[in-house]
């Protein structure tokens, strides 16, 4: 089609460039001006040609990617990077997939929290957020990933402060478990809201069961915060995702 348009442009350019002769005749005058005219006629049929080639690319990608939506809400598995995965290809596509290029608080907030994971133990979803993030921020953060890949040793030093605090699995599906250390004849409340900061769950934690689960299968799937605000004098905070 380049090359057309292309022939086109200097058809058109001969023909303007022979009108403005000096001393041309009438007849040829004439003949020229339909020459003119006839391929202004081909160039803007061409050009509504190419528009609905365009449009109709474009439903058609719209339409594969709608129907590659219902796909990933079919994956099954719920090991961490099994749903890292179906969240970022979710986020892809309903928004680059179809020329969308403005994303959500929610997906934003989503995509924050894979991409701080370990690509290791959490999948190339890991790598995946952290592309989308650039594209939406114009930079690549860099990440610490060997912090990011030694919850070990990250648990270890809270220890040998005489603290200890964990909350898993993220994302979660029918529950959470925390995990924490209390002072003896303490007690603490573990609040998680959603994103409109509403408390949706409140839950005591006591220094007799350093395991504590929390049924989440009630809520629903998103984004949520939690908070741990009295234990050791220490906000303990962090985002979850929840993913039925």
């Amino acid at each position: 089609m380049i090359r057309i348009v292309a022939q086109y442009l200097s058809d058109l350019y001969d023909a303007e460039k022979q009108l403005n002769t000096p001393g041309i005749d009438e007849q040829d005058s004439i003949d020229l001006a339909e020459l003119r005219d006839s391929v202004l006629l081909e160039l803007e049929e061409l050009s509504g040609g190419e528009a609905a080639v365009l449009e109709d690319l474009q439903d058609n990608r719209d339409s594969s990617a709608a129907e590659l939506v219902l796909q990933n809400d079919d994956l099954e598995g719920s090991a961490p990077y099994q749903s890292n995965e179906k969240w970022v290809n979710e986020i892809l596509l309903v928004t680059i997939a179809q020329s969308v290029y403005s994303f959500t608080e929610g997906q934003i907030d989503t995509l924050e929290v894979i991409a701080n994971a370990c690509p290791l133990s959490d999948g190339e979803a890991v790598l995946k957020a952290r592309a989308m993030l650039a594209l939406i921020d114009g930079g690549m953060e860099v990440y610490d990933d060997t912090q990011l890949c030694d919850p070990g040793e990250e648990r270890s030093m809270a220890t040998m402060k005489g603290q200890s605090f964990r909350v898993y699995p993220n994302p979660a599906n029918t529950e959470l478990i925390v995990e924490c250390e209390l002072a003896a004849h303490k007690e603490s409340t573990l609040l998680l809201f959603n994103v409109l900061g509403q408390i949706v769950k409140g839950v005591t934690l006591t220094e007799k069961a350093n395991k504590t689960v929390i049924p989440v299968n009630s809520l629903p799937s998103g984004i949520y915060w939690y908070s741990l605000p009295t234990f050791k004098s220490t906000n303990y905070s962090g985002k979850i995702i929840i993913q039925h």
